[in-house]
């Protein structure tokens, strides 16, 4: 499985189409035994922009027969907070709603992957 992030950018919205490029490259040489992809879009805020980013990868997700985690993961502080102390988001004190995204996300592709570990995160 390939989890893809997507951020609420242009550019971002670039290098998932060559990383999409890449995956139908591995994908023609492994046939059946091609890898599952998934698109997590991040840093979502409610612009023009993000709104914009969505619709292609809702596009590029039936394209690429790739599952799409909505709502996605909105920009928080707490997120990068958690990055630069190597931590898991859901482990710092008042992380409020982005540990809650995060846990979602995570149990989403999961779930929709079918993976059976026994716990979520």
């Amino acid at each position: 499985t390939i989890v893809m992030p997507v951020g609420s950018s242009l550019l971002d919205l670039d290098s998932l189409h060559t990383t999409c490029e890449t995956l139908q490259t591995a994908r023609d040489i492994l046939g059946t035994r091609s890898p599952q992809a998934v698109i997590l879009p991040s840093r979502m805020a409610p612009t023009k922009v993000s709104t914009e980013v969505l619709r292609a990868c809702e596009d590029i997700a039936a394209e690429m027969n790739a599952i799409l985690i909505t709502p996605g993961i909105a920009q928080r502080a707490a997120i990068a907070d958690a990055a630069g102390q190597a931590e898991f988001v859901w482990n710092l004190a008042g992380a409020g709603d982005a540990a809650e995204m995060m846990e979602r996300a995570c149990n989403q592709i999961i779930e929709t992957l079918g993976l059976h570990l026994g716990h979520t995160y």
